[in-house]
């Protein structure tokens, strides 16, 4: 009797799946359907992907959830409240669904500009000459970095950052310091290894890290690591690195004066795999030290 009802209740929800998939929907501007859901997930509004029991969308491959009853995201974007992210970070499509579109869920796109240009055709893109396009490159380096568009991170321990970096430069006087610039994919090999070593992203783009294993040496910390960066940069990214393998790298977000969040590490992975370089990405839910 058991089994019979078990079969008849799969029976019924795959007749209800399919009745619904033939169903014809129509969704409010914020993708909430009214009609009932089926027992599985299914391609819905603006051809994305329903995750059921997540209870939306999961924007961006999974980047973040979008619940269509509350018109909201479940988390912030990277770079709220300034730049491309808006002024609202938990807002879909800044508060505008109608005219924008946003299938990342990193920041809304709008359609708009587009269909203007469509309006006026499309031109032929014209030939550059090789002078040109290398007196290009070079204005582009004299730009600010897009990296400056990420909120800057705050060094929670500031009042002692004096007297660490003083203790530092007398423990380091006799060697000195110079931290490990990843410029290329080749820089790895300085940092190779399964040892854990700290690195910092400035606002500038640059990726320094800490070249020693020893993470007591002298009193290294990610704050005096910072001030080794060009002059006036803010640190963006703080954490750990590790690169057990030629052209792979482990990163994690643990640092006891910045208390980065998982999310920055982000800008950390976009200029490494730019490089070409593979990158995992660890969660740690409280930074140690």
């Amino acid at each position: 009797m058991v089994n019979n009802r078990v079969s008849s209740s799969r029976v019924h929800n795959t007749k209800r799946d399919a009745l619904f998939v033939s169903f014809a929907r129509s969704y409010c501007p914020y993708g909430y359907l009214r009609v009932a859901q089926p027992s599985t997930g299914f391609v819905a509004f603006n051809g994305e992907w329903c995750g059921l029991v997540a209870g939306g969308y999961l924007l961006g491959n999974g980047h973040r959830l979008l619940n269509t009853q509350i018109m909201r995201f479940g988390s912030p974007d990277l770079l709220s409240p300034f730049g491309r992210g808006g002024i609202n970070a938990y807002s879909f499509c800044s508060g505008d669904p109608i005219n924008n579109t946003d299938p990342s869920g990193r920041f809304a796109l709008s359609m708009i500009k587009p269909l203007k240009r469509l309006q006026h055709g499309v031109k032929a893109i014209p030939r550059i000459a090789a002078s040109e396009r290398l007196n290009f490159k070079s204005q582009q380096k004299t730009k600010v970095s897009v990296f400056s568009q990420y909120p800057k991170l705050s060094n929670r321990k500031l009042s002692k950052f004096g007297t660490e970096f003083e203790q530092f430069q007398e423990a380091s006087a006799d060697q000195g310091f110079k931290p490990i610039v990843i410029n290329s994919k080749s820089d790895l090999k300085y940092v190779s290894g399964y040892h854990s070593r700290r690195f910092v992203l400035t606002d500038r783009g640059e990726l320094l890290v800490d070249g020693t294993a020893d993470l007591n040496r002298h009193g290294m910390n990610h704050a005096i690591l910072a001030t080794y960066g060009s002059k006036g940069g803010g640190v963006i990214a703080a954490g750990m690195i590790a690169a057990p393998k030629s052209g792979h790298v482990m990163l994690w977000n643990d640092s006891g004066h910045y208390h980065p969040n998982f999310s920055t590490l982000f800008p950390v992975e976009f200029k490494l795999t730019g490089m070409g370089v593979e990158v995992e990405r660890i969660r740690v839910l409280a930074s140690l030290g």
